[in-house]
């Protein structure tokens, strides 16, 4: 502790974050501002970043706590709704490849949970590791469900501008069928099948099965199915204690 000095951008940082932690209803920017005595101007730029990031969300004005506080910070092995744990040993049990209880933290996805298939070649997913939203199975269903000023922002800077359009037209399929399929997109012979967890704020969680495509091709339908209604009973579960 002795070389330890406060940081000005960092005590601004986490000023804000414990400000916004104690703060149910949310705190507008004015609010932050004129608490930490900060020109508006400045403290809006701030805000974005940590939003940017997950570490604050804002919803119609208010900044709170994003999901990277949870996701990031949150030693592994988190309290996780039972029904969520339930559907992952679940799908591990029938199809034994990994399953992967994912969230999105600003313009990522990260995974919260793992329970990785007990065969010897498999596909092994790290937790509490930032990877992008596309195209990941996950990240597509994170995608196809938010709102479209947000879509747009992230399609414009992560995709090319010559695949946006087929993008698009890939999400709103996933928004229809509630699942979204990665045949090797983003690691070569590795599939990936995902659905939403969703209540009435929004996609909470998405439930994925990954594993090599010679064992998965085959079973796609099975497992798609499967990852659904596993989805479907989860979000049933969840709402009921909202």
């Amino acid at each position: 502790m002795a070389d330890a000095k406060p940081h000005r951008t960092v005590s601004r940082v986490t000023d804000v974050l414990e400000m916004v932690a104690v703060s149910p209803e949310g705190l507008r920017l004015i609010d932050i501002a004129d608490a930490l005595n900060t020109p508006r101007s400045s403290m809006h730029g701030l805000l974005k970043g940590l939003e940017a990031e997950g570490y604050l969300s804002e919803t119609r004005g208010r900044y709170s706590l994003g999901n990277a506080v949870g996701a990031l910070l949150v030693p592994p092995g988190g309290d996780f709704n039972p029904a969520l744990l339930a559907a992952l040993e679940s799908l591990r049990a029938r199809f034994d490849e990994t399953v992967m209880l994912g969230a999105r933290v600003g313009s990522n996805l990260v995974y919260l949970a793992v329970r990785e298939s007990r065969q010897a070649i498999r596909y092994s997913a790290p937790t509490r590791v930032r990877r992008p939203l596309y195209p990941t199975s996950a990240g597509r269903c994170f995608l196809a469900f938010a709102e479209d000023t947000d879509r747009e922002r992230y399609l414009s800077a992560h995709v090319a501008a010559d695949s946006v359009a087929s993008v698009r037209a890939e999400l709103r399929e996933v928004r229809e069928s509630g699942v979204a399929v990665n045949r090797g997109d983003t690691v070569a012979d590795v599939y990936g099948v995902s659905s939403i967890v969703q209540d009435r704020a929004g996609v909470v969680q998405t439930l994925s099965v990954a594993g090599p495509q010679h064992r998965m091709a085959d079973r796609l339908p099975e497992i798609v199915e499967a990852v659904c209604s596993a989805a479907l009973n989860v979000q049933t579960a969840v709402s009921a204690l909202r």
